[in-house]
């Protein structure tokens, strides 16, 4: 992540950062992590076997709360998401993600297609609009095409900078900043704490160290909680 071999709060960042690369290496080889939103139990079953099979991690949530709550603590690549769904629709959760900040790509299915919800799911940055029933290839070959045009990836530097954004972002919401007041706060440019909450960009410990401080936390806090 090009940081240099400094101590700040009593931490070396760049043994904190080998310690990060050598968990993620001596486990198993990470897989791609897809979030199911969808609450009919039979079709999230079937599509989750399928998506198992073809050497995805995924998780299934039957309802849009739970989803949400488990998307500000857990890390994932993608999120399959119903529409129409008892107490949040999927539209509205989808409205959330963006204003919270989370820029997962999203696929929406949908049994009830419409025009207007096409066009609400595209102005919230949705990926693809898929219509109920589908078939799995289908499913897969739009599963690929956003691991592609994303570029999401599982090798061990990139996961530790998507730790370190989720991280960011998570903090970020806790305090309920938006992007700007925290850049401001912090005295760094809206765009590049955008590039590194999303893990594109790969920040220096300077930068690191002026969020933390704006967010009155130490630098080892902030690293003992990037989970790996």
């Amino acid at each position: 992540m090009g940081f240099s071999l400094v101590y700040v709060d009593g931490i070396s960042i760049r043994q904190k950062e080998q310690s990060a690369m050598n968990k993620i290496s001596a486990g198993e080889e990470e897989r791609i992590k897809i979030m199911i939103v969808e609450d009919n139990v039979e079709v999230a079953e079937s599509i989750k076997d399928y998506l198992i099979s073809e050497n995805f991690e995924v998780t299934i949530y039957n309802e849009a709360p739970g989803a949400l709550t488990e998307l500000q603590k857990g890390v994932y690549h993608l999120v399959l998401l119903d529409l129409r769904m008892p107490k949040m629709s999927g539209e509205e959760m989808l409205r959330k993600m963006r204003e919270g900040g989370w820029n997962i790509p999203v696929i929406i299915l949908t049994a009830y297609p419409s025009v207007r919800s096409a066009i609400e799911s595209l102005k919230l940055q949705a990926f693809d609009y898929i219509e109920k029933p589908f078939k799995m290839s289908r499913l897969l070959d739009t599963i690929n095409s956003v691991i592609k045009e994303e570029g999401i990836t599982t090798r061990p530097k990139e996961i530790l900078m998507s730790r370190v954004g989720e991280r960011m972002r998570f903090l970020r919401n806790e305090n309920k900043l938006t992007l700007r007041q925290l850049a401001t706060r912090a005295g760094v440019s809206p765009s590049l704490l955008s590039k590194i909450e999303v893990g594109s960009s790969s920040p220096s410990l300077f930068t690191i160290y002026r969020v933390t401080k704006s967010l009155e936390i130490s630098l080892r806090n902030f690293f003992e909680d990037v989970e790996i």
